[in-house]
């Protein structure tokens, strides 16, 4: 039971460096920009969401190119801090 906890622990600590390490600008341009760039809804529509809108849509994004799989609840709103900059 010990060690259960202490790898949920370190998986807390872990998890929360490794979304420090994310760069949203990036994965917006890698994985988000070829379609929210010119198909779906760009980054200045985006902007206009508040966080909750925001993650409403990440939650039931269609899952056509894998890019919003896996994010956590950091990365999601690191990516909403991004659609914000101007």
């Amino acid at each position: 039971m010990l060690f259960s906890l202490a790898m949920v622990a370190f998986g807390a600590v872990t998890g929360s460096a490794h979304s420090q390490d994310f760069d949203a600008a990036s994965v917006f341009t890698t994985k988000c920009a070829t379609c929210h760039g010119t198909l779906a809804p760009n980054k200045a529509a985006m902007a206009e969401l508040d966080l909750e809108q925001f993650q409403e849509k990440i939650a039931t994004h269609p899952k056509l190119g894998g890019a919003v799989e896996g994010l956590s609840e950091p990365q999601i709103e690191a990516m909403h801090s991004y659609v914000q900059e101007k």
